[in-house]
């Protein structure tokens, strides 16, 4: 454990990689931010500085922003609008345009599908902003438009997924604001390993295709299948009620199954619903992705092993400053480095750090 001496913060590192940290309050980010970024004036530093920590102006405290700038960004995502893990990011998207000033524009994919996703991204261009963000759903289908786009003169950001190829093929957005889904596949993997050995496991995959999600599948068959394990990959619905039944039905039928990973708090619920109405909740390891208030239950209560935080907050928030930056100052990383928010491991040693974090819209 190592104390930055700057924040006082503590940071951690497991045998399986990095930790979640302690969470700070929403203004004490917000005056991280503001000190950090060298695009905000002096009243923006002090009214970024100002709020308190539900979002409310102190007494006296004039709270507000930055100064309202004439940029426009748009955040482009996959993540429908009703979605508990986007509704963290979209928190990012209401924190950015106070302290950086700028206007954000969110375009959430509501029904999950390449095409309709890459015509949300074409919307967004057609409105020729100052910026964008946006998830690589599909890295083959989004080339050529994200190409354009950047010709056209429009800086990109891609976050929460990236495009995976190497560095000299994938699409010249700036950088990726993110978390290493494989890595956080074999953190996941690593960590049930530690509870023993396991023979035959399964991913479970609630979106196809999903580049992000798939990487996470093949993090995790990679670790599990060099310690000389059987891995499956299951397809399920979104669907509480089918899901269930579709998992319950895997694990009829393979019930030699010691361990299950799902790629996000959806499919990780499924799992854990269909194993207590088999009887066998708490007996067969599971691991989940994202962050929950019920994740972090299911950990306390010992039904859970394990989940990943990569900080989604973060994924807007930042993107909005160096968009700014790099417009304003032409700031820009060296090639191929990107600004990684995660794995960090979350288990029954830690969870309870990350708890206020997850009760206040921050993970």
């Amino acid at each position: 454990m190592s104390k930055n001496e700057n924040d006082g913060l503590e940071t951690e590192r497991s045998p399986f990689g990095p930790v979640a940290q302690d969470p700070i309050s929403r203004r004490q980010l917000l005056k991280r931010a503001a000190l950090g970024g060298a695009a905000l004036s002096t009243p923006a530093l002090l009214a970024a500085c100002g709020g308190d920590d539900d979002g409310e102006p102190e007494a006296g405290g004039g709270g507000g922003g930055a100064a309202k700038s004439d940029l426009t960004f748009y955040s482009v995502t996959h993540g429908e609008s009703g979605n508990p893990f986007w509704a963290i990011y979209r928190n990012g998207i209401r924190d950015a345009q106070k302290v950086y000033g700028v206007e954000i524009k969110d375009l959430p994919l509501e029904e999950f599908g390449v095409a309709q996703y890459v015509d949300l991204f074409n919307q967004a261009v057609a409105a020729k902003p100052d910026g964008i963000m946006a998830t690589i759903l599909d890295q083959n289908a989004l080339d050529q438009p994200m190409r354009e786009a950047i010709e056209s003169g429009i800086p990109i950001i891609a976050v929460n997924v990236p495009d995976v190829r190497p560095l000299d093929q994938r699409i010249p957005y700036l950088f990726y604001v993110g978390g290493d889904e494989e890595a956080g596949g074999r953190l996941t993997a690593q960590r049930q390993l530690a509870e023993g050995d396991v023979k035959h496991a399964v991913c479970i995959i609630h979106e196809p295709g999903h580049t992000g999600l798939e990487a996470r599948c093949r993090g995790y068959d990679a670790e599990l299948s060099g310690a000389g394990a059987k891995v499956d990959k299951l397809p399920s619905s979104k669907d509480a009620t089918q899901a269930t039944e579709q998992i319950k039905g895997y694990l009829t039928e393979n019930s030699d199954v010691d361990a299950i990973f799902g790629v996000g708090p959806q499919p990780a619920t499924f799992a854990l619903q269909a194993l207590d109405e088999l009887g066998k909740k708490g007996q067969i390891p599971v691991s989940a992705y994202d962050m929950t208030s019920e994740l972090l239950d299911e950990i306390e209560a010992g039904n859970l092993i394990s989940t990943i935080d990569q900080q989604q907050y973060l994924q807007t928030f930042e993107p909005a400053n160096w968009l700014k930056l790099h417009i304003q100052h032409g700031f820009v990383l060296a090639p191929g480095v990107d600004l990684l928010t995660g794995p960090a491991l979350v288990d029954k040693s830690n969870f309870e750090k990350v708890r206020q974090g997850v009760e206040d819209g921050f993970r």
